[in-house]
C-alpha cells in the first residue's frame, strides 16, 4: 500500500512499497513522492492534448469529484495534491488495494479499467 498523508508542500510523502515510475527508475520503500514528483512532472502543468491539467493531470471533467476549489486551481500543487489524495484513496478502495489496478485506473479512467478488467475475467 501507499501511503500519502495531505500536508503542506513540500511535506514528505513517504512510499512503503516499491512502485515502477518508469523502466529507469523505481519507487522504493522510504522515497518521498513530493520530489519524485517534481523530478518527473518539472514545471509542464498542461493543459494536456486531452485537456487535463496540474502536476496530477486532472480532466475538467472529474476534477470537481475532488476538489471544491476552480478547475483553473488544478494547476496549484496545494491545491492539486489534496485532490489527487482523495483520488488515489478512493482509486484504491475501488481496487481491493490492488496498486496496478489503482494506477491503470488513474492513467486511463476508471470506466476504460472496468471495461478491461471485466474483459480479463
Amino acid at each position: 500500500m501507499i501511503t500519502v498523508v495531505a500536508r503542506s508542500a513540500p511535506a514528505a510523502r513517504q512510499v512503503s512499497t516499491s512502485v515502477s515510475v518508469n523502466s529507469a527508475y523505481v519507487v522504493k520503500p522510504g522515497d518521498n513522492l513530493w520530489s519524485i514528483a517534481e523530478q518527473f512532472y518539472g514545471t509542464n502543468l498542461g493543459p494536456s492534448s486531452a485537456g487535463a491539467m496540474g502536476p496530477w493531470q486532472f480532466m475538467p471533467g472529474t476534477w470537481p469529484s475532488y476538489s471544491s476549489a476552480p478547475f483553473s486551481q488544478a494547476t496549484s500543487w496545494s491545491a492539486s495534491t489534496p485532490a489527487y489524495i482523495r483520488l488515489t484513496n478512493q482509486l484504491l478502495k475501488w481496487s481491493g488495494g490492488n496498486v496496478q489496478q489503482a494506477l491503470a485506473a488513474y492513467n486511463a479512467g476508471q470506466g476504460y479499467a472496468n471495461t478491461i478488467l471485466a474483459k480479463a475475467g
